[in-house]
């Protein structure tokens, strides 16, 4: 009897919390609609991460409806606020104006300037690029991370500012900002960024090295397939060279043959399979792993 007691204390507890997450989410009028979102952007602020996260979840819940109050938040005095509040916004979406999130981009709260640049990815808009590569020199390694790779998002409207930018990110500090900026290569596939990746090869970070050889294969430039060649040859990272083996495919000279066929005897089955494919898409054969029957038709193809 006393455990269904604590049972019942519990679940009506959980219906009243319910109750009160959805009085705030369906308020009777405009204005008390308005003054339950003011509420819930107020608790942003709480020290309780609980409660915080239960807040969150019900902005996201109202959604659109909650935007026009979001943005105001992001002149808040209260850091905790701003930084919730442009993170809020990236994730309900349905954003067009850049402006707020420009502006945003220059707050002194780094995470504030980092959850501007996601937003902005949402918006892609021109007049963000320029404030996004001054971004590229932010003081703190997550926003000029996030600048880099929104950039890549903005590939459609993106000039030769923002790749002459990027190609000089590939030499950041920090590891993950040249990530982001090779990934945003990538997306934007320029030709000018080819020379910069092949030397990014060399990184002492795989990661590094694995993002480049991955976006070669994307720009698909013949101009990287040595390159690509080598790194399959040398590196001792198993993930970097089956980025390389993928992008040989991708790209489809006939160079790349006689590596990807030593590469079906790769001890790691997945660059072995990943060389068959590779193989397949370029000549529309199909031996499988077989380096024997590969050789056999590339000897053929040679005479």
């Amino acid at each position: 009897m006393k455990r269904f007691n604590i049972l019942l204390f519990v679940c009506i507890a959980a219906f009243a919390f319910s109750c009160q997450s959805a009085t705030t989410r369906k308020a009777e009028t405009p204005g008390e609609r308005a003054e339950a979102i003011r509420h819930l952007i107020e608790m942003l602020a709480s020290e309780d991460y609980d409660e915080r996260d239960r807040v969150i979840d019900d902005l996201i819940d109202i959604g659109k409806p909650a935007i026009p109050f979001l943005i105001e938040a992001l002149k808040d005095p209260h850091v905790d606020i701003r930084a919730s509040a442009v993170w809020l916004l990236a994730k309900i979406g349905h954003l067009s104006d850049p402006a707020p999130f420009i502006k945003a981009l220059r707050d002194k709260d780094a995470y504030v300037r980092s959850n501007a640049c996601v937003a902005l990815a949402n918006i892609r808009d021109k007049a963000a690029v320029e404030p996004l590569i001054d971004a590229l020199r932010d003081s703190k390694e997550h926003v000029r991370s996030a600048a880099a790779e929104t950039l890549g998002y903005l590939a459609e409207v993106a000039g030769e500012s923002v790749v002459a930018a990027l190609i000089r990110t590939l030499k950041d500090s920090d590891w993950e900002v040249r990530i982001c900026a090779a990934w945003a290569f990538g997306e934007i596939k320029p030709q000018a960024a080819v020379k910069p990746l092949v030397e990014l090869l060399k990184d002492d970070n795989w990661r590094v090295r694995e993002t480049a050889a991955e976006s070669l294969g994307w720009i698909e430039d013949p101009a990287a397939v040595p390159a690509l060649i080598e790194l399959i040859a040398k590196d001792m990272n198993w993930n970097v060279r089956l980025c390389a083996v993928w992008s040989l495919g991708h790209i489809g000279d006939k160079r790349a043959f006689p590596t990807l066929i030593k590469a079906l005897k790769d001890d790691n089955w997945r660059i072995a399979s990943k060389a068959a494919k590779s193989l397949r898409k370029m000549t529309g054969e199909d031996f499988g792993i077989d380096p024997a029957k590969w050789l056999e038709w590339l000897n053929v193809q040679e005479k």
